[in-house]
């Protein structure tokens, strides 16, 4: 009987290990440096993946610009609903692209939370929006939106997530050409149907 749970022990820890290789070793951890930003993102799609890695670079360095933290009590002290609200645009994309690129992150949290003598219920609702925008001159423009939501009871959560890109007068190549233009670096890596970026940047 031991050896049989060893062996089931032996088989998972070989599958986690497994699962781990098959991550970039740069995506688990990502290279530091003094003089250079980096940044990581996956997703179903090569731009997908690019973008989160903006937002993340963004995340770093953000201005909150609007937000709200609402606390509402029920009847009991026990039950209550929490709401908390962010919007911020980053002022590093806009710098260094000189204006041409923009980037917003709008994230919401809900949280009602009913307890009693015998249970708890936590109902959990998490919106995050990442907007990244450009335009030129030329009327070349490109608007990338991912939105993400998790939602339902705490502990059997659901999640649902929307990718989209518009272009005009230009496509996903040339807008990966336009921020390498501007110094900003990726490397991509596709792994069991995800792709995952790196970026980098100098400060």
């Amino acid at each position: 009987m031991q050896i049989k749970y060893f062996l089931i022990i032996l088989c998972l820890l070989r599958a986690s290990e497994n699962k781990k290789s098959e991550v970039p070793e740069w995506y688990i951890n990502p290279p530091k440096s003094e003089d250079q930003y980096f940044a990581i993102g996956s997703g179903e799609l090569k731009l997908e993946a690019m973008l989160i890695a903006i937002a993340n670079l963004e995340q770093k360095n953000r201005i909150i610009v609007e937000g709200r933290d609402q606390f509402f009590k029920k009847e009991s002290d026990e039950d209550f609903d929490i709401i908390t609200s962010n919007l911020s645009t980053g002022s590093l994309v806009k710098k260094l692209t000189q204006g041409f690129f923009s980037m917003e992150i709008r994230s919401e949290d809900f949280l009602k939370e009913k307890s009693s003598k015998n249970k708890s219920d936590s109902e959990i609702s998490f919106d995050q929006i990442y907007h990244l925008r450009y335009g030129n001159e030329n009327q070349e423009y490109a608007f990338i939106q991912y939105f993400f939501k998790e939602f339902g009871q705490m502990e059997d959560a659901n999640t649902y997530k929307n990718f989209e890109a518009l272009f005009q007068n230009m496509d996903e190549n040339k807008l990966i050409e336009t921020l390498l233009h501007y110094g900003f670096n990726f490397i991509f890596s596709k792994k069991n149907g995800v792709y995952y970026s790196l970026l980098s940047i100098k400060k």
